[in-house]
C-alpha cells in the first residue's frame, strides 16, 4: 500500500461527531455489541486525522448522567456549564395502536398485581429517576417468560439497559452499567452476603463512583433500578425478614406458545408506549420506592426470606413454639443456656455466640437486663411412664416470649396486643419496653412477616 492510500485511510478514521473532550481528555465514542464505550484517545494519534486544529470537537466540563425519554439532550447546560450526558437517546416514539401481546405479558409475569407492574414501567418511562424496588423474577420451571420480560425491556430502553451475570457484581469496576437506567441479572445467585449487600445499598444510592479499568473514580448521579431473574426461589440473595426493597415475584410456566413472540413484542413498542403514556398513574407515592412494603408483598417473599434463614434459627423458633403447645402455657422465659441444651437434646451443637446472634441481632431482641427468677418448664414421668408438665425457679438474664394471639403487622396494633397480654399474665408493665425489646411475639403462621417487640 503506498503512502498516499495509507493517508486516505486514516482521514477516514476517526468521525467527528464521536470525537469530544471532557475537561482536557479527548475521547472517542464507540458503540460495540450493543454497549458503549468511551476510549480515551491521545491527541497526537488523532493529528494526521485531523490536523492541528481541535476547534470542531465538542467540548464539555463534565460528565453528567441525565435520564430522559421525552426531551432528551445529549448536551446538558447548567449556569456558564456544558455536561456531556452519558445516557442515551431513547429511540423510540409512541404510536397509537395495539399491543396485545405486550399486556399479556404483563398479567402473566405480574398476575395479581398487573396494575402495579403497569405503574412500574411507566415511572420507568415517564420519571426514570423515581427510585424503584428491586423487581425479582423467580421460579423453579423452565419457559416462564423470565428472560423474554428482560429481553422486552432491553428493546425498549436500548443502551440504558445492560444484562450482566452475578459475578459482573463482585468486580470493582462499573463504568459499564454505573449509568444505565436498568441493571438486569439473569441467572442470579448472589452467594457473597457482601454482594447482595451491595445490590441492596445500590438500590437506594442517589450517586456511586465510577471506575473502569486504568480510568480515574468519578462520581455521577445514579438513577439504575435493578432487575433479578433466577431460578433459585428460596435463597438466590440474601436477605432479611425486614427486608423492603424487593418485589419478588413467582412466574408461572406459559401455558400457551406464541410463534416469534419476541418480535411480536418488539413490533408492539411503538403501540404499548401509546398505551402507558395515555394510561394514569393507579398509585401515589408511598416510600422512597414509590411502592409501600404491603403492596409489593408476595409469598415469594416469605419463601425467600425463609429460604435464608439457617437451620439453627428454624430449630430455635420450633422450639418455642413446642413449648407453647407442650405446656400449655401463654409465656416462656429462656436463657441462652436452655436454648443451648434444649438444642443439645436433638444432638445439634451450638454455643452462646450462636444463639446470642440470632436472637439479638436477627431478631432483634434483648434479655432481662439483670438476673431475675423465672419459671421454667419440663416435661416429667410418673412412676406409670405418665408424662405430665413440671416446673422449677431458676434465676438468669432470660428472654421472654408470648404466645401470638391474633396477627398483627401494624407495631401500633402490636403494642397494643402485647398490653392485653401483659395484663392478662400480670407482667410488671415497667419491665416491657420496645425500645429495648424486652419482649418478642413470635408469629408462626408465616401469613405475615414477623414483628419483634
Amino acid at each position: 500500500m503506498n503512502k498516499s492510500s495509507k493517508k486516505q485511510v486514516n482521514s477516514n478514521f476517526f468521525s467527528i461527531k464521536d470525537l469530544f473532550f471532557v475537561g482536557t481528555e479527548l475521547y472517542h465514542k464507540i458503540e460495540k455489541f450493543g454497549k458503549i464505550e468511551l476510549k480515551k484517545l491521545e491527541k497526537s494519534f488523532v493529528k494526521n486525522d485531523l490536523g492541528r486544529d481541535f476547534s470542531l470537537i465538542d467540548r464539555y466540563h463534565e460528565f453528567i448522567n441525565e435520564p430522559n425519554h421525552i426531551n432528551y439532550n445529549q448536551c446538558v447546560n447548567y449556569k456558564d456549564y456544558k455536561f456531556y450526558n452519558l445516557y442515551e437517546p431513547f429511540a423510540h416514539e409512541p404510536k397509537i395502536g395495539e399491543c396485545p401481546h405486550s399486556i399479556a405479558l404483563l398479567e402473566h409475569i405480574f398476575g395479581e398485581q398487573y396494575e402495579l407492574g403497569l405503574d412500574y414501567l411507566k415511572l420507568l418511562l415517564e420519571q426514570p429517576k423515581q427510585m424503584l424496588p428491586i423487581l425479582s423474577l423467580v421460579s423453579k420451571e423452565r419457559e416462564t417468560g423470565k428472560t423474554t420480560f428482560l429481553n422486552w425491556l432491553k428493546e425498549i430502553f436500548g443502551l440504558n439497559m445492560t444484562i450482566n451475570r452475578s459475578m459482573d457484581f463482585e468486580s470493582n469496576f462499573n463504568s459499564d452499567w454505573v449509568h444505565k437506567l436498568i441493571i438486569a441479572i439473569d441467572e442470579t445467585f448472589l452467594e457473597k452476603k457482601a454482594t447482595s449487600e451491595m445490590i441492596k445499598n445500590i438500590s437506594t444510592a442517589k450517586t456511586l463512583k465510577m471506575e473502569g479499568k486504568g480510568k480515574d473514580r468519578t462520581d455521577v448521579e445514579f438513577f439504575g433500578k435493578l432487575v433479578l431473574c433466577s431460578n433459585n426461589v428460596e435463597n438466590f440473595v440474601k436477605i432479611d425478614k425486614e427486608e423492603n426493597r424487593y418485589w419478588v415475584r413467582q412466574v408461572s410456566k406459559f401455558t400457551n406458545y406464541v410463534a416469534n413472540l419476541e418480535q411480536k413484542l418488539a413490533e408492539e413498542i411503538p403501540a404499548f408506549l401509546y398505551f402507558l403514556q395515555q394510561r394514569g398513574l393507579k398509585t401515589q407515592k408511598e416510600s422512597r420506592t414509590w411502592f409501600s412494603s404491603q403492596q409489593i408483598w408476595t409469598p415469594a417473599l416469605e419463601v425467600l426470606v425463609e429460604g435464608n434463614r439457617s437451620s439453627i434459627e428454624k430449630e430455635i423458633e420450633t422450639i418455642i413454639a413446642d413449648s407453647f403447645d407442650d405446656y400449655e402455657v401463654d409465656t416462656i422465659c429462656y436463657t441462652e443456656k436452655d436454648i443451648i441444651d434444649k438444642l443439645k437434646e436433638i444432638n445439634i451443637r451450638v454455643n452462646k455466640f450462636q444463639v446470642a446472634k440470632i436472637i439479638k441481632e436477627i431478631w432483634k431482641i434483648s434479655p432481662r437486663t439483670k438476673a431475675s427468677t423465672y419459671k421454667y418448664y419440663f416435661s416429667a414421668q410418673t412412676i406409670n411412664q405418665d408424662f405430665f408438665v413440671n416446673s422449677e425457679t431458676r434465676q438468669g438474664k432470660f428472654f421472654t416470649f408470648l404466645k401470638p394471639t391474633i396477627n398483627q403487622t401494624g407495631t401500633e396494633q402490636a403494642q397494643e396486643t402485647i398490653t392485653e397480654q401483659l395484663n392478662t399474665i400480670n407482667i410488671a408493665k415497667n419491665e416491657v419496653q420496645l425500645v429495648d425489646n424486652q419482649v418478642y411475639t413470635v408469629d408462626f403462621s408465616k401469613n405475615h412477616v414477623e414483628t419483634p417487640f
